[in-house]
């Protein structure tokens, strides 16, 4: 999904989270309605998209909320998914790390202006530019290369991005 969509799916999450201050008849009244305009919203996300299948889990900061899954895992064999089902985690890590690294400056205990290897010692990258901040990470401003194809591990491709120059 792209970020607008994925920010419509989220305003709907935090409104549906939001009812939870009501009186237990209008609150779930509320949930189910904001639950069917969700679960309608994935409906034609995938069906607009050729997305297969997908798991969505809502939160506050009380526990799970809601836990949907919707689609196929395996097309071919009309295998739906599931709660059990795994996906790769794609992306969206990498939100979640900017968070915490945010949250760590709010503590006084992370600088994103400051140069990475700060924090990560062991990280070095040949450039002909200023070091590179945590922000830069962050941000994607950095200029670190790609991810390669053709090495097996995340943790390698960590360690080896010192054999490589920025863009």
């Amino acid at each position: 999904m792209n970020r607008n969509r994925l920010l419509k799916v989220l305003i709907v999450a935090l409104l549906a989270s939001a009812v939870f201050g009501q009186s237990p008849p209008s609150r779930d009244a509320r949930l189910n309605e904001a639950y069917n305009r969700l679960d309608a919203y994935v409906a034609r996300e995938m069906r607009d998209k050729g997305i297969p299948g997908l798991s969505l889990a809502l939160t506050d900061r009380h526990g799970l909320l809601r836990a949907s899954t919707y689609g196929y895992a395996d097309v071919k064999l009309k295998k739906y998914v599931t709660p059990e089902t795994e996906f790769e985690i794609g992306s969206i890590s990498k939100s979640f790390t900017s968070i915490s690294l945010l949250q760590l400056g709010e503590q006084g205990t992370f600088d994103p202006r400051q140069p990475i290897t700060k924090y990560l010692p062991w990280f070095s990258i040949h450039s002909n530019y200023t070091a590179v901040t945590g922000h830069d990470v962050m941000s994607h401003s950095g200029g670190l290369p790609r991810d390669r194809d053709d090495i097996p591990s995340s943790l390698y491709q960590a360690v080896g991005v010192r054999d490589r120059w920025t863009g």
